[in-house]
């Protein structure tokens, strides 16, 4: 047990010591990009986000008539339950089970609806998105092998970035032609 321990700190020493000579000798380039602003720049992040506006839009407006008739649907059960037992307008035992069991299947199909509408929105982002993310994440490649970078991040996780690391932002852009 103790030769394992030794044996590690050992392993580590060396690695550290490693790490810092190669740190030491190499002039690396280090560069960050903020991959959400410049997608926010982008036209055709822009136009992919107007489609998916629109979509949503639609079903949102489709959502919004179901809800309209379910709450039509709940007033006027309501009115009839207000009416005395021996008003003749009174619905009978049958259709008042009847409606009661519209009303629940209505709400079943705004939720399941709902439901499926959120998740072909989520589909339909990624099937809009991923074609630009994959471009721009090319490009973010291109860049650092021709420019000779070691290492490109996302500022947006940075906690810290250092003065001598590059913001290659417009190196981005120009690799694709924007």
């Amino acid at each position: 047990m103790k030769n394992i321990l030794k044996i590690s700190v050992l392993l580590m020493f060396v690695f550290t010591s490693v790490n810092m000579y190669s740190q030491q000798d190499c002039n690396c380039k280090f560069g960050h990009i903020d991959t959400q602003k410049f997608l926010a720049q982008l036209p055709k992040a822009a136009e992919a986000q107007k489609v998916l506006e629109v979509e949503t839009a639609q079903l949102q407006e489709r959502l919004e008539i179901m809800q309209v008739e379910y709450n039509n649907k709940i007033n006027e059960y309501m009115e009839n339950e207000k009416l005395l037992t021996t008003d003749t307008k009174r619905w009978s035992v049958t259709i008042k089970t009847d409606k009661e069991k519209e009303l629940e299947s209505l709400r079943q199909r705004i939720q399941e609806f709902n439901a499926t509408a959120q998740q072909d929105l989520q589909k339909r982002r990624a099937e809009l998105f991923q074609p630009i993310l994959d471009e721009v994440d090319a490009a973010i490649k291109a860049v650092g092998e021709e420019q000779g970078f070691v290492d490109i991040k996302d500022s947006n996780s940075l906690l810290y970035i250092s003065s001598t690391v590059i913001d290659v932002t417009d190196l981005v852009r120009a690799k694709l032609g924007l």
